[in-house]
């Protein structure tokens, strides 16, 4: 079946133009050798990766995906309380295959859940025998407004092939202004309620002006109906727009 995409309708006061600034969270290889592997990380600012339970997963690979389903083979915690910075993976055991490296923004989750990698919210691929090309294969989950109404706003978010939102209770979180999204709870928050790792969505109910900014947040975990119970500090990526007529 062919999609259909309908832009803006000339005419409609409430269909707005954005401009999106998105603040997400990377990771990069620096360096593999037989028994280290460098990398450096970048996340939202606030984050303080330590505290928050910020982890590196390491798996043998086939193919440029996380094996959510799989024991990572080597992890290892963030130890600074920067929001970007750079770390090595020691104690490994590199050989001519490919590998793939994820960064969690929290903990592992129980055993119970889908998966223990929930919160791996961006990743960077290492090729077999790797001698070049460590910036190949690089992934980060995202997020972008769509269409911005005076009570609705709708949007495309995009977590990491294999993810399931719905299962690891991941949601969106929208605030006026550019708060701290780690400290403040949102204005208006919503589920992922698609187990799809991709796909558009939206939030109703919001009261949006023209000619003001916004503050949208993608978080991997921690959905609660009570916002002063939901987990801020999972963010993957936040996306600050300014609504125009």
């Amino acid at each position: 079946m062919t999609r259909l995409d309908y832009g803006p309708v000339a005419g409609l006061g409430a269909v707005r133009k954005t401009r999106d600034v998105e603040e997400p969270t990377r990771l990069t290889v620096n360096y593999v050798g037989a028994t280290v592997v460098a990398f450096s990380f970048d996340t939202p600012s606030g984050n303080a990766p330590k505290c928050n339970g910020n982890r590196v997963h390491l798996w043998p690979v086939s193919a440029d995906s996380v094996p959510f389903g799989r024991t990572a083979q080597n992890s290892a915690a963030i130890t600074l309380e920067t929001p970007d910075g750079d770390q090595s993976l020691t104690n490994v055991a590199i050989t001519t295959g490919a590998y793939l490296l994820g960064y969690a923004v929290g903990p592992d989750a129980p055993e119970t859940a889908w998966s223990t990698y929930l919160n791996v919210v961006a990743s960077a691929y290492i090729p077999a025998a790797a001698s070049a090309g460590l910036a190949k294969g690089r992934r980060h989950s995202a997020i972008r407004t769509i269409y911005v109404g005076t009570n609705t706003l709708v949007f495309h978010y995009t977590f990491l092939s294999g993810f399931d939102p719905r299962g690891s209770g991941a949601w969106v979180g929208l605030w006026p202004g550019k708060p701290d999204t780690y400290l403040q709870p949102p204005k208006w928050f919503a589920p992922i309620e698609s187990g799809v790792s991709e796909q558009d969505a939206a939030i109703n109910g919001v009261v949006l002006k023209s000619a003001s900014p916004y503050t949208l947040g993608l978080f991997s975990s921690g959905f609660d109906k009570v916002a002063a119970r939901l987990d801020l500090n999972r963010l993957a990526t936040r996306v600050t727009f300014t609504a125009d007529t």
